[in-house]
């Protein structure tokens, strides 16, 4: 597990920088050798063990997954990256920041259009919080 001064250098990182979940995986294994992976950060309480608060640790674990879904269909679509932005109709830089996981770059609402076009359908569950 993290200490306190690794969770607040991420979070500082994160923050000032906007850093993306993946940076922040590779981050972790290069300087603390740790066996965090992104399906970890989309874990319940991973993103609040960054220093984010409830309301935000739900929103990002949202957005990674969403991201996470997405990026997994562009690279089993083995398109080129030109392709894949045709296929989207968005640029091809912005196609290299999804695809290098730049989860602060796009909303939900962007994401789900995107998977959208890439014939993905998305479904959300709402429930109460546990107490």
């Amino acid at each position: 597990m993290l200490d306190t001064d690794q969770i607040n250098d991420l979070h500082r990182l994160y923050r000032s920088e906007h850093w993306s979940i993946r940076r922040i995986e590779r981050h972790l294994k290069m300087c603390w050798r740790t066996d965090i992976c992104i399906l970890d950060l989309m874990k319940k309480a991973a993103f609040e063990q960054l220093g984010f608060d409830q309301r935000e640790s739900a929103v990002l674990r949202l957005r990674s997954q969403m991201m996470n879904a997405l990026i997994a269909e562009m690279e089993g679509a083995q398109l080129t990256q030109a392709a894949l932005a045709n296929q989207l109709g968005i640029s091809q830089p912005r196609v290299s920041d999804l695809l290098r996981g730049k989860l602060h770059l796009f909303s939900a609402d962007m994401s789900i259009t995107l998977l959208a076009q890439m014939g993905m359908d998305v479904r959300a569950k709402v429930r109460k919080r546990a107490a």
